[in-house]
């Protein structure tokens, strides 16, 4: 084993953490997320409000773009995307995109969410 083994050996075990690849391509994860950067913790209850897009592998990379624009700028709360992972297949041909707010009995909120 030579003196540069050591980092192979760690980078391989734990590799370094790279930008994910628009959801047509990522095949390492299941899910892509962004959340808005005012965003500090996010838990799920009954009054949280979630729409699905169904999205073709032909219009998912730019449909994905700008969602995960909006949640960057704060537009949007937080917003996940399916991958070519489980997504583009015979048995899932669409990709997924899921958008949440907090309060989906709020109607100015899922009103602005639905305009974004």
């Amino acid at each position: 084993m030579g003196k540069n083994a050591l980092p192979e050996i760690v980078n391989f075990l734990f590799p370094p953490k790279r930008e994910p690849l628009p959801p047509s391509q990522e095949r390492d994860r299941n899910w892509l997320s962004q959340a808005s950067p005012e965003l500090k913790s996010f838990q799920s209850n009954e009054n949280t409000g979630k729409w699905c897009i169904s999205v073709t592998p032909a219009k998912v990379d730019k449909a994905w773009s700008v969602i995960r624009g909006a949640c960057i700028s704060g537009d949007l709360l937080l917003a996940k995307c399916s991958t070519a992972l489980n997504s583009g297949s015979k048995k899932f041909p669409k990709h997924i995109i899921c958008v949440y707010n907090h309060n989906c009995n709020d109607c100015k909120e899922v009103a602005r969410v639905c305009w974004v």
